[in-house]
């Protein structure tokens, strides 16, 4: 069931609240008048682009166009030790291979329709918005096309700091 946009502005304007309580778009606060807010905002480490495979375990073509990042976890800026919550890129026409882990996985794919099997069901094209959600020990894979992927991840559960195991067995 999809969201249907409100048609009236009005009603959209009032529900964010009076305007120094809106947000810009650099994130800090905007009081009235419009100005930013000098208040300092914690530091925090900047983001790390990683990669759970090396050469030898996957393709050297997937590895030039996959990468992840963790913003909420046991690596991550903010610690956590329970959930681990990121960023999944694949570059354009980029197959990740079939792979299973005991963490359960939830991803919400941002931009870039790609391809995604799971199980024994065939591949289904899942646009931005889908939430698509993988079981503990349930294998799948993903296809992206011309464009690349950017997916919001979510893994919860199992060990967060497991590999996933590549599958060997064919994927329809």
């Amino acid at each position: 069931m999809g969201i249907s946009p409100c048609k009236c502005a009005n009603c959209c304007a009032r529900s964010l609240g009076p305007p120094s309580r809106r947000f810009s778009p650099i994130g800090r606060s905007a009081p009235p008048g419009g100005a930013a807010n000098p208040a300092p905002r914690p530091r925090r480490p900047p983001l790390r682009w990683r990669q759970t495979y090396g050469a030898g375990e996957v393709a050297e073509e997937f590895l030039r166009n996959y990468g992840y990042t963790e913003v909420l976890g046991p690596q991550a800026p903010w610690p956590a030790e329970r959930i681990s919550c990121g960023f999944l890129l694949l570059g354009p026409s980029t197959r990740y291979p079939p792979h299973r882990h005991l963490a359960e996985e939830i991803y919400l794919p941002l931009s870039g329709t790609a391809h995604w099997q799971q199980g024994a069901r065939g591949w289904e094209a899942q646009p931005p918005g889908t939430v698509i959600h993988h079981e503990s020990g349930v294998p799948h894979a993903m296809q992206t096309g011309s464009q690349p992927l950017l997916a919001l991840y979510v893994w919860r559960g199992g060990h967060l700091d497991q590999k996933a195991r590549m599958e060997r067995e064919h994927v329809r």
